[in-house]
């Protein structure tokens, strides 16, 4: 689901990018994600609460149907995402458009490869199986504060070619 959704969020991406400017695009992008993570990171537990007639029993945990809508959601607004992006290389760097976006894509790539260790490793470690969308969700917010650092210091990001 995640992948079929995060396809077609591709295509969607790519032709909002036509319309509006990527750098607004990717901070509705960023904040949507940032929303599911926050969810998603959330473990099952209970709480117990001492009120005025006895104990009140919370417990909260994310049923099967909002986590997959949960993905779904995210799994587009990643794909409108990655979308845009190329639609940005391809208008920036249309005579680069292999290297450039041969580069954005192993990043990513990169990056994905580490998330299944980091679920594994945050379920051995922390031993919280949600370990894995709350380095997510770190990772997100540090990508935000350089978006917002490159949005302050434009001058600050080279392009490939240097200009």
């Amino acid at each position: 689901m995640f992948t079929l959704f995060g396809g077609f969020g591709q295509i969607l991406g790519g032709m909002l990018a036509d319309w509006r400017d990527f750098r607004t695009l990717r901070w509705w992008v960023s904040a949507c994600v940032l929303a599911c993570l926050f969810l998603l990171s959330y473990p099952s537990f209970e709480m117990r609460i001492e009120g005025v007639h006895g104990d009140v029993m919370v417990h909260v945990s994310t049923s099967l149907p909002v986590f997959v809508f949960l993905l779904v959601v995210m799994g587009t607004a990643m794909g409108i995402g990655k979308g845009s992006l190329m639609r940005l290389i391809y208008r920036d760097h249309a005579h680069q458009m292999a290297s450039v976006g041969g580069l954005a894509v192993t990043l990513g790539s990169l990056f994905a490869a580490v998330v299944p260790l980091m679920f594994v490793l945050g379920n051995e470690w922390i031993g919280i199986r949600t370990a894995g969308f709350m380095f997510l969700y770190g990772a997100l917010i540090v990508c935000m504060l350089l978006m917002l650092w490159d949005h302050a210091n434009p001058s600050a990001c080279l392009s490939v070619t240097g200009r």
